[in-house]
């Protein structure tokens, strides 16, 4: 099993931008409400449970509007909200080269990466 190495999201959720790396050991997260703490840990989450966990054949996307669960399941709503379309992209990258990269706009109704 190889370890989630880093994450970078645009325009998700909580965060215009965010580019961290972890290190091999305990990493801690922390900071106050409202700043995506649990966004974080939901997005590490579903590329877990889709790798290694009981969701293996539920794809990504499948996945995160599961555990995020959108209204009406528009996928587009996870998207960083601002006063035009933007695309959300997130990358998750595990040791050994394995990574998971979807992108969708604010107006997508279902996940089909």
């Amino acid at each position: 099993m190889n370890k989630i190495t880093c994450i970078r999201l645009e325009n998700f959720t909580a965060f215009a931008a965010l580019d961290q790396h972890f290190s091999p050991g305990v990493n801690i997260i922390i900071g106050t409400n409202g700043t995506g703490k649990t966004h974080l840990l939901k997005i590490l989450y579903a590329a877990c449970a889709v790798t290694i966990g009981e969701d293996k054949e539920k794809g990504f996307a499948i996945k995160l509007r599961n555990v995020f669960n959108p209204f009406e399941d528009r996928i587009g709503r996870l998207t960083r909200w601002q006063s035009i379309s933007v695309n959300a992209k997130m990358l998750v990258a595990r040791g050994g080269g394995a990574s998971y990269s979807p992108s969708f706009p604010t107006t997508q109704t279902s996940p089909r990466w």
